[in-house]
């Protein structure tokens, strides 16, 4: 989206939305925002996005999902345009920078003007308040550099010397590329330009004959090219034309967006995972340790029964050196055992003193090996939810794992009513030929559905072996039994949907539903079963 294309999105919103009075922010991502405005009895969802990757400010028509917890810079524009009134919108030149100001009530109830400033330049994309007298209030990104972003501030226009505005300049030849000379002209749009009209001269002519006049105003969307444009020629093949530039920015950023949030929001939940992942992987290393000491009880025994054997033998210990060697009656070359010795404690409070540390030994043992059973499978549950956060393609998927770490206690919740997930429970359905049907669980929480409310007790289920990954029942119809086609389709679906699904030849173990049951007192998603069959399949392409 460069400079001109800009404009004509400019143009757009400021006849939308002149006037507008802002009845909502929320923040979607860390540099995304949704103003929500009200103008002639209807909504408008405003998004500005500062993300380095895709920079886009647009009117959308699908409902925005807001950030759990609203981030201060949330709080800031919720502050300062709540209830403001939308004055002016306006352009940088045909640079990538929007103006939007308002007019609204500060602290004492007295009308004021700020104004949010989105700049859409790539990696240096910002969102920026600006108070009235120009200083920056807020941003949702704080720069410290050559062009610094404080708050405090001046806010320090961008500009772009040397280049021309064709709304404002005339165009003359100096020698350089077109793309370098004239603002706002990206290389994509300038070279599509080119194989239509051929000639500079004539592309400018083109250019200001479309900002000025309003000619060959078309939002368009070339699909070979997956590229929105601002004009039609003939020669373009793979095209479609959209109503308005915010539509058609909306459906060119859809599932680009889409995964960019995914992607942000997984990586919060991820961050949490792993920080729980190292501190079991760290807490096992250190029980594992423990456990290796505990191997000395056997030992600590053996000085106790020796020192009670010799007990009649032995003098008093008060004037001892502290170490005495007695023969070991249960070895057969009759070695001699070194045992140390308290000066201070009798010969049998010493031998006390081993069986006591024997016992201490033994508790360990026990409690230790308990421990890391219970680390072990809190780590493979963890190593589970990871693998869901990886097969997570909606939002809806997202907030069910989400709503699965708060339940499990790894996310605190403020709320005392838990926030519901809509759709959720529901597994992906596959078709196959032979007209049967795969139910997929794609998370732990699906899991737990598709094995335990979903499947019927004589349906098949099927899993990775000793891998996380999907639990898949395949439906079996009263009194048929699944055919084999079936089973491999099946299995190489539960292959494909885990951990294993890059290897070339996956086990997968697959039993009747009623053989499956829930781990005691495991976590969603952790099961036992028994009476299994294994199958080697490659998995199948998802």
């Amino acid at each position: 989206m460069d400079g001109i294309f800009l404009h004509f999105v400019k143009e757009e919103l400021a006849a939308k939305l002149q006037g507008a009075r802002v009845i909502k922010v929320i923040q979607t991502l860390k540099e995304e925002v949704v103003v929500t405005l009200k103008a002639k009895n209807q909504e408008y969802n405003l998004l500005i996005s500062a993300s380095s990757l895709y920079p886009r400010v647009y009117l959308m028509k699908e409902k925005p999902v807001p950030l759990m917890d609203p981030p201060m810079f949330c709080m800031l524009l919720r502050k300062h345009l709540m209830g403001g009134i939308v004055t002016k919108i306006s352009q940088e030149g045909l640079d990538r920078i929007i103006y939007i100001e308002f007019n609204a009530l500060n602290q004492i109830s007295e009308r004021t003007s700020v104004c949010l400033v989105a700049e859409l330049m790539g990696k240096y994309s910002n969102i920026v308040l600006v108070g009235n007298t120009g200083k920056v209030v807020g941003a949702a990104k704080i720069i410290h550099g050559q062009r610094s972003v404080l708050v405090g501030r001046n806010y320090e226009r961008q500009t772009q010397p040397g280049k021309i505005n064709l709304i404002t300049e005339r165009w003359q030849s100096d020698g350089r590329e077109l793309g370098k000379s004239i603002q706002g002209l990206g290389n994509r749009t300038y070279t599509l330009l080119k194989k239509s009209l051929k000639d500079d001269a004539a592309i400018v002519t083109f250019i200001c004959d479309t900002l000025n006049e309003n000619k060959n105003v078309k939002p368009v969307m070339l699909t070979e090219e997956t590229f929105p444009v601002f004009f039609d020629f003939d020669e373009f093949k793979n095209k479609l034309h959209f109503d308005s530039f915010c539509e058609l920015l909306e459906t060119f950023f859809k599932d680009k967006a889409r995964t960019d949030l995914i992607k942000q929001r997984t990586s919060d939940l991820r961050g949490i995972v792993n920080i729980f992942l190292k501190r079991v992987r760290n807490r096992i290393k250190s029980q594992s340790e423990e456990l290796e000491e505990c191997k000395e009880k056997e030992e600590k025994r053996l000085k106790g029964d020796l020192l009670l054997a010799n007990l009649n033998n032995l003098k008093d210990l008060g004037n001892c050196s502290g170490e005495i060697k007695l023969r070991n009656f249960y070895d057969e070359k009759q070695s001699r055992v070194a045992i140390t010795l308290d000066p201070k404690l009798t010969v049998s409070q010493n031998a006390q003193k081993y069986y006591k540390e024997y016992h201490k030994l033994q508790v360990a043992e026990k409690k230790l090996t308990e421990l890391i059973c219970e680390g072990e499978k809190e780590l493979e549950y963890l190593q589970s939810v990871v693998f869901g956060l990886d097969q997570v393609v909606h939002e809806s998927r997202l907030e069910e794992i989400r709503q699965e770490l708060m339940e499990q206690g790894y996310i605190k919740t403020h709320t005392k009513k838990k926030k519901e997930v809509k759709n959720k429970f529901l597994p992906e359905v596959i078709s196959l030929a032979t007209g049967g049907e795969l139910l997929v669980g794609k998370n732990n929480l699906q899991n737990e559905y598709v094995t335990f409310k979903a499947a019927k007790k004589n349906d098949l289920w099927f899993h990775a072996q000793k891998v996380p990954g999907s639990h898949v029942i395949l439906r079996v119809k009263n009194g048929e039994e699944a055919q084999d086609s079936e089973i491999e389709e099946a299995a190489k679906v539960a292959a494909s949907n885990s951990r294993a699904q890059g290897g070339s030849l996956v086990a997968v173990d697959f039993t009747t539903a009623k053989n499956v049951r829930k781990m005691p007192g495991g976590k969603p998603g952790m099961v036992t079963y028994v009476n299994f069959k294994t199958v080697f399949v490659n998995p199948s392409p998802l």
